[in-house]
């Protein structure tokens, strides 16, 4: 789960359900105040930036229990592990998953990383919450024979990838995929060995697991860092090459534009936005097609969703009149679906 985490073994004896971590007898004042400073400076942030998941009672006494489970417990950044098991969580509660995931989030090292034990956690927790920690800690485990195994070519991960969904609670799934991005944000801190052998394993199991789930910023996340310590240099290239900057400009122009031709025309929409191309899709897209990046012509990309197949040819219409289409580049999957259903 925690990845890179270096840490001193907690006492037993330190899991208070309700109230801020405190010491027991063998801990030290000094650290019984860092503990309850820490617990009560995560509280106040997880307060600011997910206030409606934290305010919840499960979610305080989760986080006051993962505070005083990883006390003392430090990652290779010179962060404290509970700092994880919160990003974890503040990846669920940003997806608009329920209390008891965004728990089960704040909880997941536990089993794996301290002096915890499974009947502790079920008399302090619901069964739901419990049963998901014990979930994430079997597919950490599965990760890391994985990844130890050296076997990490299509095969491989491929069977991996199958007993990964075999496993009954996509909630699970969610969880380790939010474990893993943050994992992956702080990449930098192991060395580069790791780093390599956690990016091919992202890149080949867990991207597209996200994809497969529907989770497309998490899958072009994880694909950019992948990216990032696979190819450092052509990732930097394109880095450099793609003006993100300029590229959200001109999104937010024919975002504009376009609201407007709709409007106009009394089209209305369940959904308009527009994003930047991600670097690997952008690579992927170069390496498939053996071109350079200015004969890339998507690297934005705008999105309309209506209620009828009617109204998509309407606002094709609209789209078409505002820009000049390139006819060998116009394809209708409507029409002519692609091959796992996707039509637009």
């Amino acid at each position: 789960g925690g990845g890179d985490a270096a840490a001193a073994a907690p006492e037993r004896g330190r899991f208070l359900a309700g109230a801020p971590p405190d010491a027991s007898p063998s801990a030290s004042s000094d650290d019984a105040g860092g503990d309850r400073a820490l617990y009560a400076e995560l509280l106040e942030e997880a307060l600011e930036r997910a206030p409606r998941a934290f305010s919840a009672r499960l979610m305080v006494r989760a986080l006051s229990v993962a505070a005083s489970a990883h006390a003392g417990q430090v990652r290779r950044s010179g962060e404290p592990v509970v700092r994880h098991a919160l990003e974890t969580a503040l990846v669920l509660a940003g997806q608009g998953l329920d209390d008891a995931v965004v728990a089960a989030g704040l909880l997941h090292d536990t089993l794996d990383d301290t002096m915890m034990t499974e009947d502790t956690l079920r008399e302090m927790f619901p069964a739901d919450v419990v049963d998901m920690v014990v979930g994430v800690s079997r597919m950490s485990l599965i990760s890391q024979l994985h990844r130890d195994s050296a076997v990490l070519d299509s095969q491989g991960s491929d069977r991996f990838k199958a007993m990964l969904f075999a496993m009954a609670d996509v909630r699970v799934v969610l969880i380790k995929l939010a474990d893993r991005l943050h994992n992956m944000r702080t990449l930098e801190h192991l060395p580069a060995a790791k780093q390599r052998g956690m990016a091919r394993e992202t890149l080949h199991v867990f991207a597209p697991l996200a994809n497969r789930l529907g989770i497309w910023n998490v899958k072009a996340e994880l694909e950019d860092l992948c990216f990032k310590y696979l190819e450092p240099e052509q990732y930097e290239q394109l880095k450099s090459g793609v003006n993100n900057e300029r590229n959200l400009g001109l999104l937010l122009q024919a975002l504009d534009a376009l609201n407007q031709r709709l409007d106009a025309r009394g089209l209305k929409c369940r959904d308009l936005l527009g994003r930047p191309k991600h670097l690997y899709g952008i690579f992927g897209k170069m390496q498939a097609k053996g071109v350079g990046l200015d004969e890339i012509y998507d690297a934005c990309a705008l999105r309309v969703i209506v209620d009828s197949e009617e109204e998509c040819y309407a606002v094709l219409e609209e789209v078409h009149a505002q820009w000049e289409p390139l006819s060998q580049k116009t394809k209708d999957y409507i029409a002519s679906p692609k091959a796992n259903g996707y039509q637009s």
